[in-house]
């Protein structure tokens, strides 16, 4: 079994599941949009300015993501 390092990037994680399974290529953009959220405003002080609509999108992207 392939040992998968810990990351918090969606984009490389996704990568990884297309690999296993080519189905999560529709979910590319996704990830990439995400992994702005995840990985780069991981450390106190970081942040990205967005609006409400902004956010609300992100959030239905990551249930999506998710599901």
């Amino acid at each position: 079994m392939e040992t998968i390092e810990k990351t918090h990037d969606l984009t490389r994680i996704n990568n990884i599941c297309i690999g296993l399974d080519p189905d999560f290529e529709e979910l590319s953009n996704i990830a990439e949009l995400l992994s702005g959220y995840a990985v780069d405003i991981r450390y106190l002080g970081d942040f990205i300015e967005c609006s409400i609509e902004e956010a609300e999108e992100a959030v239905k992207m990551a249930k999506a993501f998710k599901e």
